[in-house]
This record gives structure tokens, C-alpha cells and sequence, in this order.
């Protein structure tokens, strides 16, 4: 099955991760097996050693991109990585601000988009 929904984050914010996904299954009509989330069990994951290349074709086949940015992870290479990636693909993105974090604090690209429809077809 096909990744509808990517979620980026620092392993640090493995828990808000959860939690998201969490909310994801139990309110909307999608299974873990859809959402790419690399700390979380039951999600989408890569073996280590293709770690790049399954994180691109999933970007690339996504309909919705998450970015949990808190103080730890607004840095991060992956994070920043991902967020520029799913920018250049014109994905949905949908910045996750955690407590400390401020709209200006989001990389650029993050808020370019507006997530009226976040998953239709």
C-alpha cells in the first residue's frame, strides 16, 4: 500500500509522533500501513541500510506531509531535509508547532502551502 501521509520528526519527538499517529487512525480512514513514521511501530519503515531511498519514494507519494517542529528538531538536517523535499514535490505540508516554537520560527518552506484538503484524491 501506497504512503498517504509522512511524518517528519527528530527521534527526540518519537512520543508527539505517536500520538499523532494515533490520531490519524482513530479519526480518519487511514491505517498505520499508509503513514510513513520512522519511530513509530506499525508504521511504514525502512530497513536501515535503504533508508534514502524509501524516504524519497514515499515523499514523492504522499498526499499529506507533517513536520513536528519543537525546539530540538526546527534544526535537524533530516527534518530540514524532508521539509524541502516534500516543498519541491508541491506536497501538502503541515507544520506541528510544539510548545516553544512560533509560526516565524517554521523554515520558510513549511508554511507555503494551505491545508484546506489535506487528504482527498
Amino acid at each position: 500500500m501506497a504512503c498517504k501521509i509522512f511524518i517528519s520528526h527528530a527521534t527526540i519527538d518519537s512520543d508527539i509522533a505517536k500520538k499523532l499517529v494515533e490520531a490519524i487512525v482513530e479519526y480518519l480512514d487511514i491505517g498505520t500501513e499508509e503513514i510513513t513514521c520512522t519511530s513509530v511501530e506499525g508504521c511504514r519503515q525502512p530497513y536501515i541500510d535503504s533508508l534514502p531511498g524509501f524516504l524519497k519514494e514515499d515523499l514523492k507519494s504522499c498526499k499529506v506531509f507533517f513536520a513536528i517542529l519543537s525546539e530540538k528538531s526546527i534544526g535537524a538536517s533530516w527534518v530540514l531535509a524532508e521539509i524541502g523535499a516534500a516543498w519541491v514535490l508541491g506536497k501538502n505540508i503541515v507544520p506541528i508547532l510544539c510548545r516553544g516554537i512560533k509560526y516565524n520560527d517554521i523554515p520558510s518552506l513549511a508554511h507555503v502551502r494551505d491545508p484546506k484538503s489535506i487528504i482527498g484524491d
